[in-house]
């Protein structure tokens, strides 16, 4: 049973290295409707379905954004390496990513955890008050369980070269709140933009 709710693991980061699988998972976020997790024992009741590819490489590219391709290797490295002649699970994934990963703001377990054990993927709202000149961030899940919140990685950057490109993160339970200052001295949203030529597995929708 453990072994059919970690398939996600080789079928996912065999998906991820294989660039052109991975290039074309961009573009069916949209079609995405599931609602089932990754991390799922029912795939051993019949044929393991292509969410588990696209959205595993996806998800897995995700990650490989959020830490670097540097860091990606070693995690890499060292999940190969402590699961050698054994079975390796989510569980000892989410070890090695800890192991690893020192730079994140909360330990890197508990932000790629939300991904794999919560179905669909989030819509991210970004509204601008334009009375305080401030972006507000907030998150709502695309279908199933309206309770599911994740830790969503976002990149901001000035397109006027203000600021250089930042990641802030979107936590599970409050909105992210950036003052316009923050990004850019143009004193006009036009100069701000959002994830550029970043991979991820959400949808942005813009209230101004």
């Amino acid at each position: 049973q453990e072994w059919w709710d970690d398939i996600w693991l080789s079928e996912s980061i065999t998906s991820f290295l294989s660039s052109r699988l991975f290039q074309a998972s961009q573009l069916d976020i949209m079609g995405d409707v599931s609602t089932t997790a990754l991390v799922n024992g029912s795939w051993s009741l019949g044929a393991i379905p292509s969410i588990v590819y696209r959205k595993g490489a996806a998800i897995v590219g995700l990650l490989n954004e959020v830490l670097g391709a540097g860091v990606m290797r070693r995690l890499l490295r060292d999940y190969i390496r402590q699961n050698q002649w054994k079975a390796a699970n989510t569980s000892t994934f989410l070890r090695s990513l800890d192991r690893v990963v020192k730079n994140l703001p909360f330990p890197a377990s508990t932000f790629f955890a939300g991904w794999l054990y919560q179905g669909s993927y989030p819509i991210v709202f970004i509204d601008f008050d334009k009375s305080m000149s401030q972006f507000c961030f907030s998150q709502i899940p695309k279908a199933g369980d309206m309770s599911a919140r994740w830790y969503i990685p976002i990149w901001i950057e000035c397109m006027t070269s203000t600021t250089n490109e930042t990641l802030y993160w979107i936590l599970p339970n409050q909105q992210l709140i950036i003052d316009l200052e923050q990004i850019t001295d143009q004193n006009t949203t036009d100069a701000v933009a959002f994830n550029r030529n970043k991979a991820v597995y959400y949808q942005i929708i813009y209230r101004y």
